[in-house]
């Protein structure tokens, strides 16, 4: 259950940020590569979602427990399939919860193997019940177990009333920045070299430098936007470590002013960056009808 909202409410495959945009196909691994495609569409994170909502619902009654666990089953494969298929560390996690349904689907296999090979009408699922309890007292405790799942899965939503992880408010100047200028203000001579050629404000509060090889060197950020400035700090190499960047924002022209050094200034220009291919929502019945 929890899973599939997640995927539903895209907050499990989430939509690529800018510096995974901008990175060439080759260097990126085989799980952030799965993890980026999934999160541009939208339409199979619901489906995927669905698919395991449902069976997470079926298995909630006693009479549809074991088509839910048939179907669990096979998303589980196929879940177990992907995750070695293209190195997602949740191998054995995925492996467990499959063998949970193995063994949630082991009593009732003597009476499916009866109904497809001698054709006789069965029943499917167990009726076990509590002797110790009073029917009150048991009906209340699977409701409580129930709300306790659906409070699970669904809280975080309700909580901000926001069903869709796209919608969420993302940090000030969050995006993808292109260098166009990189001067020196005693001269007001352009540089030959440019230390990065784009940098990006991740949503968790990352900044990402791309170099001219397209190396990426990601610090942690910090912005005052009363005082203007861009903190940048070294949590790897030099832990504590901060360096502050003086900016300016045209917003009329889509440009940010850096100042990198003391006497050096670097424009860049903001990138459109959900314009890009990958995250238009295109839609072709044939392939002649791609361009």
């Amino acid at each position: 259950m929890k899973y599939g909202v997640d995927k539903i409410c895209k907050a499990q495959f989430q939509t690529p940020e800018p510096n995974i945009l901008f990175t060439p196909f080759g260097q990126l691994s085989q799980d952030i590569l799965f993890w980026s495609t999934m999160g541009i569409s939208r339409s199979y994170n619901i489906f995927m979602g669905l698919m395991e909502v449902i069976p997470a619902l079926l298995l909630l009654h006693k009479k549809t427990r074991f088509l839910g666990l048939l179907i669990a089953i096979g998303v589980l494969i196929h879940i177990i399939a992907i995750n070695f298929s293209f190195d997602i560390s949740v191998k054995i996690y995925s492996i467990f919860l499959f063998v949970l349904a193995c063994i949630c689907i082991s009593p009732y296999l003597n009476s499916f193997k009866e109904f497809i090979f001698s054709g006789k009408a069965t029943s499917f699922f167990q009726e076990k019940k509590l002797e110790s309890f009073s029917p009150s007292f048991t009906f209340g405790l699977k409701i409580f177990a129930i709300g306790f799942i659906f409070l699970e899965s669904l809280f975080p939503y309700i909580q901000q009333w926001n069903f869709k992880n796209d919608n969420s408010p993302r940090p000030f100047l969050h995006g993808a920045y292109e260098v166009v200028s990189f001067r020196n203000t005693n001269n007001n001579e352009e540089e030959s070299t440019i230390p990065f050629k784009r940098f990006f404000i991740h949503k968790n509060g990352y900044i990402i430098f791309q170099s001219e090889t397209d190396e990426m060197k990601d610090y942690k950020l910090k912005i005052d936007q009363q005082k203007e400035e861009i903190i940048v700090i070294d949590y790897k190499e030099d832990q504590g470590k901060h360096f502050i960047f003086p900016f300016q924002l045209n917003l009329k022209d889509s440009i940010i002013s850096l100042q990198y050094q003391p006497q050096k200034i670097m424009t860049c220009k903001v990138l459109d960056w959900k314009k890009m291919p990958a995250l238009q929502n295109e839609f072709h019945w044939v392939i002649e009808e791609i361009k």
